[in-house]
């Protein structure tokens, strides 16, 4: 179960129901229904028998009136991670990958509608380091953010 509150020290609702796969470590959750301001989400983990387990609690800033983004995971060592963009009008966006040493790996163009969307991006010809995604709209630079591929 995932569940959502607007309040550090509890109050959460249930969001929606995910089913465990075995073996699956990952799993996407969208909210349709997202505040604006800081949402705290957790896991409600219940096993055949009834009993849970509760997970750790992770903040979600969310920024509706302009333009966030999130790469999930962040530290990875998966073949892909997911970049989820929160936009307040469609934005043609320009997403470049460069290492630690400033080397431009790849360029993409995004043509990103309003709202909240997930964009996969391909890890699988990344060796392990720090890797820095430079997101860019309007003419501007909108936001740098950092990958670990373990």
């Amino acid at each position: 179960m995932v569940q959502r509150s607007s309040l550090s020290y509890g109050g959460f609702t249930d969001m929606g129901f995910l089913n465990a796969v075995a073996g699956q470590t990952q799993y996407l959750f969208t909210d349709n229904k997202l505040d604006e301001g800081t949402n705290y989400y957790r896991l409600k983990m219940v096993d055949k028998q009834g009993a849970f387990t509760l997970s750790q609690i992770v903040r979600l800033v969310s920024a509706l009136n302009n333009a966030s983004f999130q790469l999930r995971p962040s530290i990875t060592s998966a073949s892909t991670t997911n970049l989820v963009l929160s936009l307040k009008t469609k934005e043609r966006l320009t997403i470049s990958m460069n290492n630690a040493a400033g080397q431009l790996l790849w360029t993409k163009f995004l043509e990103a509608q309003e709202g909240i969307k997930v964009q996969p991006l391909d890890l699988s010809s990344l060796s392990k380091g720090v890797y820095f995604l430079h997101i860019s709209g309007s003419g501007q630079q909108l936001q740098v953010l950092s990958l670990v591929k373990q």
